[in-house]
């Protein structure tokens, strides 16, 4: 059975999602924890990816970040 990999909670008591770029599984509670509450909608729409890999792509503001 899945779990969140950051809190642990299963599958039976939260939606899990899995991140497209790493697979880690992971739930919006920990991803709007770990980012801004305000992203997680936005991150739906673009690209479902666990709140490392957005962070490391959009950082806290949600713009893409420039390399």
């Amino acid at each position: 059975m899945r779990a969140c990999d950051y809190c642990g909670v299963p599958a039976t008591r939260r939606p899990i999602l899995e991140c497209q770029q790493c697979k880690k599984h992971f739930c919006a509670t920990c991803f709007e924890n770990k980012t801004n509450p305000k992203a997680f909608p936005e991150m739906y729409r673009r690209f479902i990816m666990c709140p490392e890999c957005y962070l490391k792509k959009y950082g806290k503001s949600g713009n893409k970040l420039k390399k």
